[in-house]
């Protein structure tokens, strides 16, 4: 018989949560926060350690969570916000002119939407 593990239901003082889209992993059960940090995580009977991670958070885990036949618990997991830092800069075409060119920039690994360099001022 298969127990959900889930955030907990909102109160007059709302709980900790994972942030929104956040990775909830224990093994190999997984699912992923909603836009509130809601999750819900169905797995069998067992001792389990639950994962959270998500982009800009260190990943942080809880040991030990006990499912029971027939049960549910609820665990509220928050991971710690990692540094952040802008980036900024320019965008010239190479001929020496540094003339400024119209571009889209992005940076692997960051699940951001794409920003556009001003064709006016090559600034991002």
């Amino acid at each position: 018989m298969a127990r959900t593990a889930r955030s907990p239901a909102p109160s007059p003082t709302p709980p900790a949560r994972p942030p929104a889209r956040a990775g909830i992993a224990s093994g190999d059960y997984r699912a992923t926060t909603d836009a509130k940090g809601h999750y819900s995580l169905t797995v069998t009977p067992g001792t389990y350690d639950l994962t959270v991670s998500a982009f800009g958070y260190a990943d942080k885990t809880v040991s030990g969570v006990v499912m029971g036949d027939g049960g549910s618990v609820t665990e509220s997991v928050v991971p710690e916000a990692l540094a952040s830092q802008t980036v900024s800069g320019e965008v010239t075409d190479g001929s020496g002119h540094g003339r400024p060119l119209y571009a889209k920039v992005t940076v692997d690994g960051v699940p951001a939407r794409p920003v556009f360099a001003d064709p006016s001022t090559g600034w991002a």
